[in-house]
């Protein structure tokens, strides 16, 4: 018979503990190598019966931790209870909610659909037929292009937020049909905020409802959180373990709907998210467990209604990287640092020290059907950089793993790489390991840090010496990059090229792939590869007296035609400015264009030129004042070509291949009547 988790608590307590021995103390193994840690994990996919067995996992995970001297463990309990937000005045329900951390994710194919097509990804731009609708400062600004450039103007400006005095952040939103999602955090209420918008086919915006998700955060410091699939908006939610108290009643996420003034302005008293018995328990060996929640809400809700998401949960390693396709979620979960690095961090491995098969740590991949069918996982290895390295079509999941090896200080190695694909059919309620032959080796880069992305038939990476992306210093000497280009079906062809630069930006373009970088202080380098026949970097052309000023995919766009023909875009500024890459940048950059012809030749095509005071002065922001996700893009609409720089929408036109401005917007001035 299956023993019950709570009868392995008193085992648990022993987990990790040294054991003495006539020279001294045994050196405990690490967790991700500890068999003893079995007792905690399951072999398949199924949940805890109810909040009695999920608290007595619970203590379990806690005496594990606590053996081994966690952080987490010994913490003192914060009971993170919190109320959701009421409008001053206004009375709310007094309900209690356990704070979660939240990652919210949404998708229809628009002008800012970067990795998957028919996968919207939350920004701050989105277009609606002829209408560009753009967020800042915590608001919403309709603008009708018109025409020409002559008819550029401002339809409406809507308020995102409630209070101005509120502490709030207004980051993201997605649009379904007429239907537009803002995805903010309020950190005055520990609550991640979806406001509802309708626009109007004349541009006018019109606030439909109000929902909160209990939360830490949703913020997501390397790209966009959100994800939308049709009308139904994926919300991933981390439910952090060591805020919870095992010997007190359970309070579960709620999703709850604002009601509006006329209503009696308060809180409705919610919905679960989800409870024990929707929790799947884990499969993987972890001292570091939190529950992965990963919800999917249809945006097309009926007014009045509560938000009606239903929600998986996986309780895993700290360590995750979340990818949406247009049928499922897919959630990888490496290994947690407290499970694979002891008392002291070990010394770095030698020089040119190649990682075998068995020297990464252990990982799982679930699969969440976005049609609601059961999860369904597989054993794994590696390490996934980030969410470019994840990729799927109908019959194929794959992955480009860093093997890095735990017991390493990858950053000052030899980053070694292989390419994970597995079919469809491999993932199941019981899951099985990925054998070693699913894991294709590919040529490793010479420097620990990269960047990747996939296109339908090629994955490409190539590396640079430090994290930080900024030009480097004059005493630096000329940088250099190891590209790789690896046939998805045929990872052994993999093309190795030297780049005359470093690479800070890997973007696919058409069915190739550009990536940036520096070679010196003296300008932005672009390189395209092409990936038709033999892969091979085409061209470099250097932006002299340029630096690139935002990180963030959706910062780069492009519009090619078939033959990888057209125009790419990018937010710079002069060398002279501040132009840093850091996501608290809030100057308005200007958009540098580059051409690109069917051979892969690029041109510098110019600027279109921002402005350090765009703002009208009689404008004020009040609430979401720091555009930690930019400000500045590149957007191709209709045949037209325009640049959002801060509070400017300036059109430009092609002339004698250049970009030429021909209109501009402040997005600032009085709203109109």
């Amino acid at each position: 018979m299956r023993i019950p988790l709570w009868a392995f608590a008193a085992a648990a307590m022993l987990v990790g503990c040294a054991t003495p021995t006539d020279t001294g103390e045994a050196e405990k193994p690490l967790p991700i190598d500890d068999p003893a840690l079995d007792a905690l994990a399951s072999t398949r996919l199924e949940t805890f019966r109810d909040d009695g067995e999920f608290r007595a996992y619970l203590k379990s995970a806690k005496a594990a931790a606590e053996a081994r001297g966690s952080w987490w463990a010994s913490r003192p309990i914060r009971l993170a209870q919190a109320e959701i937000p009421c409008e001053p005045g206004m009375p709310c329900e007094a309900e209690e909610i356990v704070v979660t951390g939240a990652k919210i994710s949404a998708a229809p194919a628009s002008i800012t659909d970067t990795q998957k097509a028919g996968v919207d990804e939350g920004d701050i731009v989105k277009n609606f037929g002829r209408f560009l609708i753009v967020l800042q400062d915590g608001r919403l600004f309709s603008i009708d292009t018109g025409a020409s450039s002559s008819a550029l103007k401002l339809v409406d400006r809507e308020n995102v937020y409630r209070d101005p005095e509120s502490d709030a952040w207004y980051d993201e939103m997605v649009i379904h049909d007429n239907r537009i999602a803002v995805l903010g955090y309020s950190y005055d209420e520990e609550a991640s905020e979806i406001a509802v918008f309708e626009i109007a086919p004349e541009g006018a915006l019109s606030h439909q409802a109000t929902y909160f998700i209990s939360a830490d955060d949703y913020y997501d410091g390397d790209n966009y959180a959100t994800r939308l699939v049709g009308d139904k908006l994926i919300v991933y939610t981390p439910f952090y373990l060591q805020d919870v108290d095992p010997e007190k009643p359970l309070a579960w996420p709620l999703a709850r709907r604002w009601i509006k003034e006329g209503d009696g302005g308060r809180v409705s008293p919610g919905v679960n998210l989800y409870g024990a018995e929707d929790i799947y328990k884990p499969i993987q060996r972890t001292v570091s467990p939190v529950v992965h929640a990963v919800s999917v809400c249809p945006l097309s809700v009926a007014a009045g209604a509560e938000f009606d998401c239903r929600t998986t949960a996986i309780v895993g390693p700290d360590d995750r990287q979340f990818y949406v396709s247009d049928r499922d979620v897919y959630l990888w979960l490496s290994a947690a640092s407290e499970d694979i690095v002891g008392d002291d961090y070990p010394p770095d491995c030698a020089p040119g020290f190649a990682p075998g098969f068995g020297d990464s740590a252990p990982a799982a991949l679930f699969r969440l059907p976005l049609d609601g069918g059961a999860p369904k996982a597989i054993r794994t290895k590696g390490y996934p950089q980030d969410q470019f390295a994840l990729d799927s079509n109908a019959t194929h999941f794959r992955a480009l793993l860093s093997w890095a090896p735990h017991q390493c200080d990858n950053a000052k190695n030899e980053a070694s790489f292989k390419l994970l694909t597995l079919p469809l059919s491999a993932f199941g309620a019981t899951p099985r390991t990925a054998p070693e032959r699913r894991y294709a080796p590919l040529p490793p880069l010479k420097d620990g840090f990269y960047e990747n992305r996939f296109t339908d038939d090629y994955v490409v990476y190539g590396s640079r010496k430090d994290w930080g992306t900024s030009a480097p210093d004059d005493e630096e000497g000329d940088l250099v990059a190891r590209i790789v280009a690896a046939p998805i079906d045929r990872p052994a062809g993999a093309v190795i090229m030297s780049a005359p630069h470093n690479v800070i930006r890997a973007e696919r373009v058409g069915d190739d792939i550009v990536v940036t970088g520096y070679k010196n202080a003296a300008g932005l380098s672009v390189s395209a590869i092409k990936l038709g026949g033999l892969p091979r970097l085409a061209d470099t052309e250097i932006l002299e007296g340029r630096y690139e000023s935002e990180g963030r995919s959706h910062a780069f766009n492009s519009l090619v035609d078939g033959e990888g023909a057209g125009l790419m875009g990018l937010p710079t500024v002069a060398v002279e400015k501040e132009s840093t890459r850091w996501v608290y940048r809030s100057d308005a950059s200007d958009v540098s264009f580059l051409s690109v012809d069917a051979e892969g030749r690029l041109l510098s095509a110019g600027e279109l030129m921002g402005s350090d005071e765009s703002e009208h002065e009689d404008y004020e922001c009040e609430v979401s004042c720091v555009d930690w996700y930019g400000n500045t893009r590149p957007i191709f609409l209709g045949g037209r070509i325009f640049g959002l720089s801060g509070a400017e929408l300036i059109e430009g036109r092609r002339v004698d291949g250049r970009i030429v401005e021909i209109g501009r917007l402040n997005i600032t001035a009085p709203k109109p009547q």
